[in-house]
């Protein structure tokens, strides 16, 4: 019984020490603690990516870090339900019309080398096709896509 006493006893004062030891961190030490920590603070940096090709010793192109776009398009009403995708699908297709030639000319001021009248064909081509992901550029695209945003007009919800 005494050895079983002797052990509380101490587990209860290395407690007891844990406690008082944090206490005064806590409180008597605080203001050196705090100036530690501020000598260790970094200021944020923007770091620009490196942007280029890695090259394999001969010479040839191993990876890329080029930003690589494809340009999609659905022609179709995404509403599940049959009345519902009827009246959306009139809806969009009301708006295709208004603003066809206006989408085709703004494509092509953003890709000069692809004329508007190409893009027309091209678009009418996969509107035909009732496609819900056509691919607008079949060929891959690395330019900067910044300039070219899709707005959907007001009073034109989206539906999923």
């Amino acid at each position: 019984m005494t050895r079983y006493f002797f052990v509380v006893l101490l587990m209860g004062l290395v407690g007891i020490a844990i406690v008082v030891k944090g206490a005064m961190i806590m409180f008597a030490e605080r203001q050196y603690w705090h100036d530690v920590a501020d000598r260790f603070v970094k200021e944020n940096v923007t770091v620009k990516p490196n942007r280029g090709n890695i090259l394999s010793s001969d010479g040839k192109l191993m990876a890329s870090s080029l930003p690589e776009y494809k340009i999609y398009m659905d022609f179709m009403s995404g509403e599940r339900d049959e009345k519902r995708r009827k009246k959306d699908q009139q809806r969009k297709d009301s708006i295709w019309k208004a603003n066809f030639d206006s989408i085709c000319i703004g494509l092509h001021q953003i890709f000069p080398d692809i004329s508007a009248a190409t893009f027309k064909s091209h678009l009418r081509k996969g509107r035909e096709m009732k496609s819900r992901n056509y691919n607008i550029l079949p060929n891959r695209n690395r330019r900067n896509l910044l300039p070219f945003s899709i707005r959907k007009p007001s009073g034109y919800p989206y539906s999923r």
